[in-house]
């Protein structure tokens, strides 16, 4: 995370995550409760078109990741009700696009 002035004063980052590059927008949320985590709004460097939320969070080395937990969840519900219930998870639960 390399941070750097936005030109109205407000402080922002650059993160890479493997091949990419996402600067933020603003911070929608911050907490360290028992996960520390930060949401943002993020634009990709180089493809800007597209407003995306990145989920910036610190795990304990035996927990679980979010993708992890996603894939789970996925297979979990296509043994039970096929692939037409994956197909649904797919529509109404947020698809991490990358993982890191």
């Amino acid at each position: 995370m390399t941070p750097y002035n936005d030109g109205e004063g407000k402080q922002q980052y650059k993160m890479q995550i493997k091949d990419k590059t996402f600067k933020t927008l603003d911070m929608i949320c911050s907490r360290s409760n028992d996960r520390a985590v930060r949401i943002y709004t993020v634009k990709e460097v180089g493809n800007e078109s597209d407003t995306l939320v990145l989920k910036d969070l610190w795990l304990d080395v035996d927990e679980e990741s979010e993708q992890g937990i996603y894939d789970r969840m996925r297979t979990s519900v296509r043994g039970i009700f096929g692939k037409e219930g994956e197909d649904i998870v797919e529509q109404h639960v947020i698809t991490p696009l990358i993982s890191d």
